[in-house]
Parts: structure tokens; C-alpha cells; sequence
């Protein structure tokens, strides 16, 4: 459950967002990226969660001569925008007001998502394959709302011990650093 609560606090979104201003204002990516950085069109993060593996990944949009200023070192002083984020997560433990709104957030999704009729029989598919039982909106929100700031950052530390994967795709991608770099640039901060 951490990592829900890790990648809800990340947050992240577009420099135009549809559906009217204010959705994910509070986040990290949204507050100290596209508050900071007027290149970089869209960041976000997504998670996914297997029975016997998970993903945790980045996705940012930008143009070509910005693309290693997102994924590589931007000089040797800096690093670069996503690596600094993923690193954050282990370097900035969440605040009180940030777990807790991030906390409220996916709560309040799952709660959402439960009145769609289509969502909760995939769900209820999902969990009886998973946990061989369904869990109801209630008993996820108890556990989410007991997910602590050491929960988050272990789950954060854990993650930035895996080897990274990264993909670039565009019309030129001779900016981004290869894979090697960027994990590099992680172990060496950690």
C-alpha cells in the first residue's frame, strides 16, 4: 500500500491539464517540476502491481534539445530532473500534510473508482486471483490510511536499489544518456 501512497504524493501532470486547473497542484512532480521548469510539457509517475512483481516508472514529455536535461545530467553540479525526483522520494521524507492529503487522494479514488460497475468486477476478479478473497473499500482505506512517512521512504529506498529501465522515444533521442548513466548517476547520490 505504500507504494500507491509513494506514486499518489509524486503525483505529476501536463503543463495544460483538461478538465479545468487544480488536479495534482500539490503533488511533488507537479509543484517542483512543471512549477520550475516551463520546457518540460508533461511528468508523471504510474505504478503497477503484480502478484510476483511491480513497476514504478517516470514519464516526462519534452523536446528533443531538452531530453537529456529530463533524463541525464544537466552539468556536473546538477543532476537531472528525474533523477533528482527519484531521489528525492528517499532524500525528503513526506511531510505530515503531504502523506496525509496523498493518503486522502487514493482513498478517495478507490472509493470513485468502486462506482463504476465494470471496475468492480474487474477488481473483484483481480483480488479474488491475488489475495484468493475481496477486499471492500473499507478494509483498503484503513490500510492506506495506516501507511506511515517509514513506509514510504523504505518503499522509496527499495525501489532505487532496482536497476532502472529507460526508454526514449522521438525523433531524435541523441540527447537522453543510456541507461548505465542514469542508474550511475542514482548510486552515486544514494
Amino acid at each position: 500500500m505504500a507504494l500507491c501512497v509513494l506514486n499518489m504524493m509524486m503525483g505529476g501532470g501536463g503543463s495544460f491539464s483538461a478538465g479545468g486547473p487544480g488536479k495534482g497542484m500539490y503533488t511533488r512532480l507537479y509543484r517542483d517540476v512543471l512549477g520550475s521548469h516551463h520546457w518540460i510539457q508533461h511528468i508523471s509517475c504510474s505504478h503497477s502491481i503484480f502478484d510476483d512483481s511491480g513497476i514504478f516508472c517516470f514519464y516526462g514529455q519534452t523536446e528533443p534539445e531538452t531530453a537529456g536535461d529530463l533524463t541525464g545530467k544537466i552539468h556536473k553540479t546538477k543532476k537531472s530532473v528525474i533523477v533528482r525526483e527519484a531521489l528525492d522520494m528517499v532524500q525528503k521524507p513526506p511531510k505530515s500534510d503531504e502523506l496525509d492529503r496523498a493518503k486522502r487522494t487514493l482513498s478517495s479514488n478507490i472509493c470513485f473508482e468502486f462506482e463504476n460497475r465494470h471496475v468492480v468486477f474487474e477488481d473483484l476478479a483481480r483480488q479474488v486471483h491475488v489475495y484468493g478473497d475481496h477486499r471492500p473499500p473499507e478494509q483498503w482505506r484503513e490500510l492506506i490510511m495506516a501507511v506511515t512517512k517509514e513506509d514510504v521512504v523504505r518503499v522509496a529506498k527499495k525501489l532505487l536499489q532496482s536497476k532502472p529501465t529507460l526508454l526514449a522515444l522521438g525523433p531524435d533521442v541523441s540527447r537522453v544518456p543510456n541507461v548505465d548513466e542514469v542508474e550511475a548517476a542514482i548510486r552515486r547520490e544514494q
